[in-house]
């Protein structure tokens, strides 16, 4: 995200608009908008949307596993077809 230009698109933003804006609390802008605002080193904001974000993946896998219906598609091993004749018959159903 960085490389891709997070840093630049998170200054724009808060120049824009304010940083108390909830679109500009989400991962990646809450911790560059510290960085941004004097309060922390870039480094110390990568990380913190590191940490963040494997926190957030974790709560996710939380949260689907316990529904129930939810199937899992790893693209890796079976290919992008795989989900897409799911969906085709899940939407013929």
């Amino acid at each position: 995200m960085m490389a891709a230009g997070l840093l630049d698109e998170a200054r724009a933003l808060g120049a824009a608009y304010s940083w108390e804006t909830p679109a500009l609390s989400g991962l990646g802008y809450a911790q560059l908008g510290a960085h941004l605002r004097g309060d922390c080193p870039l480094e110390a904001a990568v990380e913190a949307i590191k940490r963040e974000t494997r926190a957030f993946v974790r709560r996710q896998y939380t949260w689907f596993n316990a529904m129930e219906g939810v199937r899992w598609f790893d693209v890796a091993e079976t290919g992008p077809e795989a989900f897409t004749d799911f969906v085709r018959a899940w939407l013929i159903s």
